[in-house]
């Protein structure tokens, strides 16, 4: 009896690129985040930063900016006296947290990383792997019978009882893993 080895059936290409975007917007908002920062701050610890950028802001206000008065005030006091908008800040902070794409800090610069493999189908079992051999050999002759005469992918669907689907996105049957 062979050893099974998965093999991979199929990638949300849609999901996949859904995400990439996620993550490019993300990015982008956390630079536009930096870039306003630093007209006020030296932006120093991008990790705390990206960590509660409200909280680092505020906190650097005071350490970089409140020797200017000699009273002890509150950062949002010495912002008003400084004609700051925090609330710039604070939009820019709901929506980059309202995003679930993940920010990694890598030698002080902020990038993205997706995961293709969460957007990968892979086989579960030999059985499936046959089912996906067969599915493979069924698109191979399909594809064939398509050189001589029209053929109807969706008609084929029904005729296999949905064991191929045809993916709209692509032009193509593929092997259906979500049968019912």
């Amino acid at each position: 009896m062979k050893e099974f080895k998965s093999i991979l059936v199929d990638t949300d290409e849609q999901g996949l690129r859904h995400a990439q975007k996620l993550a490019d917007d993300k990015l982008k908002l956390f630079n536009e985040a930096v870039e306003w920062c630093e007209k006020h701050i030296v932006l120093d610890d991008l990790k705390a930063f990206e960590d509660d950028m409200v909280t680092y802001f505020d906190q650097q206000i005071l350490e970089q900016h409140g020797h200017r008065i000699p009273l002890k005030i509150s950062a949002k006091k010495l912002m008003d006296m400084m004609d700051i908008e925090r609330s710039t800040l604070m939009a820019m902070a709901e929506v980059y947290y309202s995003n679930p794409a993940t920010i990694i800090i890598r030698n002080g610069k902020p990038t993205t990383k997706v995961n293709k493999k969460c957007y990968e189908r892979w086989t579960i079992d030999a059985i499936e792997n046959d089912m996906v051999e067969c599915a493979n050999n069924f698109i191979k002759t399909f594809n064939d019978v398509k050189k001589y005469t029209k053929v109807y992918p969706a008609d084929i669907c029904h005729g296999t009882n949905n064991f191929v689907r045809f993916d709209i996105g692509k032009g193509e049957l593929k092997y259906n893993p979500n049968r019912g």
